[in-house]
């Protein structure tokens, strides 16, 4: 009799969650966004746009801001109206997309040329283009060239190489009737590559040569000091053009706004992907919705968060109706989806390796 009853209420538990439709569309504000003039701004400039319901409103405009040289913020029922009175217009379902964060920063950006300040740049007067000469396209030298802009994943006219004296031999080698075998051995400010030469079955010629590579990025440069636990904001930094080795990973320019500094930056350094990380999504205490995904359906509850933590982070959290502890991991600002035993064991062993691999660098 008890089982039965137990099994009653679980399913009369289950009634009560709001049940929605798997696979619902997002529309996230940014913490903060540039944009070239205040006359023009629309969602897709503001927000992060998941789904094809969500990206429909992509291009409406939002009401003109009034031209100022401080920041403007956009709040996000700002957003649901615009979206609301284009909603028939476009036949977008409303149903079907979820709206979160706070109210985004604008500002507009500067784009006057700045000064050179001292940086982590290197310089390029040792560097030639990477893009190959037409009477090089079957040579040794043009096999490296393609395979450094598949490392460097840029296009190639913003890279440049430099060589050694002593493989220019090797180098103008011609392919042409010979089968050539070049293999990446290893990594750093200079590229090595194994090179194989091979004629009518015979290894004709062998090196390793090693490759500089200077790759032209957009960065961020700070303005003024920051140091550790500051939110980075569109005053902080200026943006720049410069060249720099595979082993430098600026920071992503479109998402910096927001972000957290994790160590110190003084003025005119680089800021760099290791020096920054995503601001707090979740802070202990805070109530957030939780989804849990099982067989093609969402089951969503509300839950108080035991721990703080960032978009990616597993945490605990408790139910706010039953009280029950579970592991959530953060989506953003006021979401989480639960994890059952396989899927948070799998997580913390990623978390774990990823943890291992930043130890060893």
């Amino acid at each position: 009799m008890t089982h039965y009853l137990s099994t009653f209420f679980a399913l009369a538990t289950l009634c009560l969650i709001p049940i929605r439709v798997f696979a619902q569309d997002t529309i996230t504000l940014k913490p903060a966004a540039r944009v070239a003039s205040m006359d023009s701004i629309t969602i897709g400039d503001i927000a992060t746009l998941s789904g094809s319901e969500a990206l429909k409103v992509k291009d409406i405009p939002l009401a003109t801001l009034p031209h100022a040289d401080q920041t403007q913020s956009i709040s996000l029922s700002r957003v649901r109206e615009a979206i609301e009175a284009q909603a028939a217009a476009r036949s977008i379902n409303i149903g079907r997309i979820i709206l979160s964060g706070r109210d985004c920063r604008i500002s507009v950006e500067d784009l006057a040329p700045a000064p050179a300040p001292e940086s982590k740049a290197r310089p390029v007067d040792n560097f030639a283009s990477a893009a190959a000469n037409p009477a090089d396209a079957a040579t040794v030298r043009a096999m490296i060239l393609a395979k450094v802009i598949e490392t460097a994943a840029a296009p190639v006219e913003d890279v440049r190489i430099s060589f050694e004296r002593r493989d220019a031999d090797l180098l103008d080698k011609a392919t042409s009737g010979r089968v050539a075998s070049i293999a990446q051995s290893g990594a750093g400010e200079k590229l090595t590559f194994n090179v194989r030469l091979y004629e009518q079955n015979m290894l004709i010629k062998q090196a390793d040569i090693r490759v500089g590579v200077l790759v032209r990025r957009s960065v961020a440069l700070a303005s003024l000091p920051l140091t550790r636990g500051d939110t980075i904001s569109p005053k902080d930094y200026r943006i720049q053009e410069q060249w720099l080795p595979l082993t430098s990973i600026p920071a992503s320019t479109d998402s910096l706004d927001g972000s957290e500094v994790r160590s110190r930056i003084n003025t005119g350094e680089l800021i760099e992907t290791r020096d920054v990380q995503d601001p707090l999504a979740v802070r202990k205490g805070d109530r957030i919705t939780v989804d849990s995904i099982s067989g093609g359906i969402v089951l969503s509850t509300s839950a108080i968060a035991l721990a703080p933590g960032r978009s990616g982070d597993i945490i605990d959290a408790k139910t706010v109706e039953w009280q029950q502890p579970i592991s959530v991991k953060i989506s953003n600002s006021g979401h989480a989806v639960s994890l059952g035993p396989t899927e948070l064991k799998n997580d913390r062993n990623r978390s774990s390796s990823r943890n291992v691999k930043n130890k060893g660098n």
